[in-house]
């Protein structure tokens, strides 16, 4: 009830065009808090069978297979199992390995040591870091929350999936552009690699990242293979299953980004002399205003510069003013008496009574 009243007081008090933000900002809101509130119920069922029986089998069980892969391709084995290049097969009936050989970067240190629990917060830091680094807009939340819906994003992070290492780059790639170089961890991700394209950070990390791929050499050739024998008995939800989570995070974290833009236009529009993007204005840029003044000594015209001082009150302008006539009418007097024969500043009663006593 009193949320319903303060919303109420503070829709009538806005302007139109107010009102109507402020209203999609709570629907918003509203909307945002119901998402949270559906996928904490599915995070609480997802997680019931480690409650209620200890169940911890699946937790990490997609990443602990690519631990095995890299296990045995530091012994000297191969990366993919040879019943993945030797013709076609269903991916669901092996253990096979389906990513391309540059996983080895991030899942070697894990296979000699490295804590199993940065596998998890480093992709989760580095998404958490953009959308603190970008402030999404006010209609980026309901898109993250939704992401958070969807069981598939549950169940990414509960396997332990490379594939959140894929999404994060994509997410940071939004922000900083070159991250997004990462997304091709994941072969169906590729495309949302173009991200920051447009950015000559990109293509240094692109050009950094075929450097990097070079050393597998005619792993490669496996990989391609690999490819071409691999089929799914889930079709087209094998290949683009993660999209959703992906493009709905992405976006969100995008959000912050156009918002910026508004508000750079916004502040262009109200000051054009400072405004980000538009044309500085002449002051700002330190421009001389060529505007021709007549001399008052020779008749000829000189250059005016604007003042660069601040402007004056407009008492003191008239202050100004003021002494500057007294100033001229003196100057004026001074010229006159010495025509007529007189000292500058005396009065004409002395001057003349001075000039009759011969002093």
């Amino acid at each position: 009830m009193i949320l319903a009243t303060v919303t109420h007081r503070a829709l009538t008090r806005a302007r139109p065009g107010a009102r109507a933000q402020r209203l999609a900002r709570f629907a918003a809101l509203l909307v945002t808090v119901l998402l949270l509130a559906v996928a904490a119920v599915e995070l609480a069922l997802l997680t019931a069978p480690l409650r209620d029986q200890g169940y911890t089998q699946s937790i990490g069980i997609d990443v602990n297979q690519y631990l095995a892969h890299a296990h045995r391709w530091l012994a000297g084995g191969p990366w993919y199992l040879p019943a993945q290049t030797a013709g076609p097969y269903v991916v669901e009936d092996i253990t096979g390995n389906v990513y391309p050989p540059t996983l080895l970067y991030p899942i070697v240190p894990f296979a000699l040591g490295l804590p199993m629990v940065l596998w998890y917060t480093i992709p989760v830091g580095i998404i958490a870091a953009t959308f603190v680094r970008t402030a999404p807009a006010w209609w980026g939340w309901p898109l993250l929350a939704l992401a958070l819906v969807i069981p598939r994003t549950w169940t990414i992070v509960w396997l332990g999936n490379p594939a959140m290492w894929a999404i994060a780059f994509v997410v940071a790639g939004t922000r900083w552009g070159w991250p997004a170089i990462g997304a091709t961890l994941k072969l169906t991700f590729a495309p949302l690699a173009l991200i920051g394209v447009r950015r000559r950070s990109w293509w240094i990390a692109a050009g950094i990242a075929v450097l990097l791929a070079l050393p597998f050499g005619t792993l490669w050739l496996d990989y391609v293979r690999v490819l071409v024998n691999t089929h799914s008995s889930r079709g087209l939800e094998y290949v683009l299953g993660e999209w959703p989570t992906a493009l709905l995070i992405a976006v969100a974290a995008w959000s912050g980004r156009t918002s910026e833009r508004v508000d750079r236009r916004a502040a262009a529009d109200a000051d054009p002399a400072r405004g980000v993007g538009g044309p500085p204005s002449s002051r700002s840029r330190g421009l001389t205003l060529h505007s021709k003044a007549p001399d008052a000594a020779g008749g000829r015209s000189r250059e005016r510069t604007p003042d660069a001082s601040p402007r004056m009150a407009p008492h003191d302008r008239t202050h100004r003013s003021s002494e500057a006539d007294e100033h001229r009418t003196h100057c004026h007097l001074d010229d006159a008496d010495r025509a007529g024969g007189r000292r500058p500043g005396l009065p004409a009663r002395e001057a003349d009574a001075r000039t009759l006593t011969g002093s």
